[in-house]
């Protein structure tokens, strides 16, 4: 018999007009001896586990309890366990691609070295790169050249030394692809616990090192302080452009780049434009 009600319910029968049932199956089973425990607490409800044992046979002995209390901690973490998984939240409860800009391509894998969830840059890069791609949800390298060095890669990423050993950085490059895609895993130490075996464990990034640097300028400015027109300044010099290119896109004196560039330095606390374009290229 399994019962959820308010713990006051045991307390004043009068609370739950709804339990008559209940009191009438105590009064008439033989049953009379109650061992459990508690299993759950959801909306200011309990729900309960307990053995019922007969009037004839008498109260429970030791040994009873000595198994409910074996029991109980298994059975509270298969409910639970079975309340997550049907509200499918353990994907999410770890990081979710609201909580990385949609632009930088990550993905995070299982135990299996399965996709469980990625960003979109990372599906684009999936769907778009002559060089990787995912078959089952495993990450492949489309070239035989590269298939074996993606297996051991991922088998490295996700194995039971990930979190002594982190696998080395692998680059793939093709005709298209000249400088290629370089892949990174970071390992995702476990927690130790029940749900530990649906969680991710481990998380990929993909750099392209063919792929044009997209400086953010809003970083720039929440980093260092700078403002809008300076971070417009920093972020073109950052990719690439020359002073002058910088002074015709901006619509700008090639003077006024330079005063520019003498605040940016300050508020960097750097002497020369190599400097900035490390930077840059770094927060890209």
């Amino acid at each position: 018999v399994g019962q959820v009600a308010d713990d006051r319910y045991f307390v004043d029968w009068d609370l739950d007009p709804n339990g008559a049932e209940f009191r009438d199956w105590l009064d008439k089973t033989p049953s009379r001896y109650l061992q459990g425990g508690k299993l759950l607490s959801s909306g200011g409800h309990f729900a309960f586990f307990s053995t019922h044992f007969s009037r004839r046979l008498g109260p429970p002995e030791a040994f009873h309890e000595k198994f409910h209390r074996a029991l109980m901690p298994h059975i509270v973490n298969m409910h639970e366990a079975g309340r997550v998984l049907s509200r499918n939240r353990l994907r999410n409860e770890l990081v979710t691609q609201r909580a990385l800009d949609g632009d930088r391509p990550f993905a995070l894998l299982d135990r299996a070295g399965r996709i469980v969830e990625c960003s979109p840059a990372f599906e684009a890069v999936l769907r778009d790169t002559e060089l990787l791609g995912a078959r089952g949800l495993h990450l492949v390298g489309r070239h035989h050249q590269h298939r074996k060095l993606v297996e051991r890669f991922i088998s490295s990423a996700v194995g039971p030394r990930r979190l002594i050993e982190a696998p080395l950085p692998i680059r793939l490059s093709g005709p298209v692809h000249l400088r290629g895609l370089v892949l990174r895993a970071i390992p995702l130490p476990p927690r130790d616990d029940l749900f530990d075996i649906f969680r991710p464990v481990a998380l990929i990034t993909i750099v392209d090192l063919d792929a044009s640097i997209k400086a953010r300028r809003r970083d720039l400015s929440a980093l260092f302080g700078l403002t809008e027109r300076e971070a417009e300044v920093a972020a073109l010099i950052g990719e690439g452009h020359p002073s002058d290119a910088v002074a015709d896109r901006l619509a700008i004196s090639p003077y006024t780049v330079k005063q520019h560039l003498k605040s940016i330095f300050g508020k960097l606390c750097i002497e020369r434009q190599s400097e900035l374009v490390s930077i840059v290229m770094r927060l890209a």
